[in-house]
């Protein structure tokens, strides 16, 4: 695996191929073997030096050195042992979509009767003004109490959400959480003042989680083949996630001020590829690890399924802001065995740990690691990690 970082339009990973798997008392025994030690460089944004480099040549085979090809904007690096070369490199969708599956919220249900579920500043409902935010949204269900116009019933009960996605505020003390489709309208705890026969009525909110794609595709470069690049196709997705709520009363009409829209920017991510070439029988595995910027919330998939494996490192270590920097920021593996991997999460935090077990020095506290590598152990036992700090030189 390389390290990477990017700094001012540009994205550069160096990678340097170690063996896995061989006990040091078969090198020689074959050609490959003598290539321990042999280094790649991946510049891969926009700029005149985009393009995959090989630094050197240990086995003495008489290789290209320098410029071997254009990846296009590319992230993460990895390089087998028949020197074919991948890189990662994304296509993004035109507009966001609904998300599918469902979602958590805290929505009315049997502790409140059905006809104050239904009121709204002064009456039941009486015309379903829902159309003006959308078309075909009259009509549609309303989550909330069961017995309660238009309601299918609150959902089915949950636990509350860790973290929590809503907007600072939303959660209201106490109150039970449903799992309700994600794009349904939902009645809220949030009330509104009403007259007539309630004194409160409850606001219906219509939530909306939306993503646009970040679909990672697996460029191969076959040794020799010269400038061709196969696109072994997606290996992971990411997605930038946005989140849209109208309001209305609980007559669904907007008296009472009980009215409105919001649409939240998506938070954007820290993006991490890491890439076990396959062995043998064993196929290859991706590894994909993003994280919102500004807080905790992260994912790590194996090939492009959720990965409940064991982590090294802290995936969900956040900074806030002008040190966000400082957070977990790349997905790294080592081989275990033929068909599994130690899998490394880094960042600042780790580093400082490791940092201070080698040395009993406590770490500077302007330490800020900007680029990591982690390459394999003959022995399988883990792997040995690389951290760059630009402002320690």
């Amino acid at each position: 695996m390389g390290w990477g970082k990017r700094n001012k339009g540009r994205f550069f990973v160096l990678l340097c191929v170690f063996l896995i798997g061989v006990s040091p008392n078969l090198f020689g025994l074959a050609v490959e073997y003598n290539r321990n030690g042999e280094c790649y460089l991946l510049i891969g944004d926009t700029g005149a030096y985009r393009g995959v480099y090989r630094i050197n040549d240990p086995a003495a085979q008489g290789l290209t050195i320098g410029y071997l090809y254009d990846p296009g904007t590319s992230i993460g690096i990895s390089v087998d042992l028949s020197r074919n070369v991948y890189t990662f490199s994304e296509t993004v969708d035109a507009g966001y979509v609904l998300q599918p599956g469902n979602i958590k919220r805290q929505v009315v249900d049997n502790s409140v009767s059905a006809a104050q579920a239904n009121w709204g500043y002064h009456a039941n409902l009486h015309y379903d003004h829902r159309n003006n935010y959308g078309s075909g949204q009259a009509g549609r269900p309303v989550y909330r109490t069961t017995g309660a116009t238009l309601s299918p019933g609150p959902g089915t009960p949950t636990t509350a959400p860790s973290p929590n996605p809503l907007p600072p505020g939303d959660t209201v003390f106490a109150k039970p959480w449903y799992e309700i489709p994600n794009g349904s309208w939902y009645s809220t705890w949030h009330s509104t003042s009403a007259v007539g026969a309630f004194s409160i009525a409850y606001k219906v909110y219509w939530d909306r989680v939306e993503g646009k794609n970040h679909t990672w595709n697996q460029l191969r470069w076959p040794n020799g083949v010269g400038p061709t690049l196969i696109n072994d196709g997606a290996v992971a997705v990411t997605s930038d996630l946005r989140f849209n709520r109208a309001i209305l009363n609980g007559c669904l009409d907007g008296c009472g001020g009980a009215t409105g829209q919001s649409t939240s920017d998506a938070k954007p991510l820290y993006t991490s590829i890491a890439f076990t070439p396959a062995q043998g029988v064993n196929p290859a595995r991706t590894y994909l690890y993003s994280r919102e910027k500004p807080n905790g919330t992260f994912t790590i998939k194996m090939n492009n399924s959720p990965y409940a494996g064991s982590v090294i490192g802290y995936p969900a270590d956040f900074y806030v802001a002008p040190n966000e920097g400082k957070g977990s920021r790349w997905v790294a593996v080592s081989s275990k065995d033929g068909a599994s991997d130690w899998v490394y999460v880094l960042g600042t935090k780790v580093i400082g740990e490791w940092y201070q077990q080698a040395t009993t020095a406590v770490p500077p506290a302007s330490m800020n690691i900007n680029a990591v590598s982690v390459s394999n152990q003959w022995n399988q036992k883990g792997g040995i990690v690389f951290a760059f700090d630009k402002g320690a030189g």
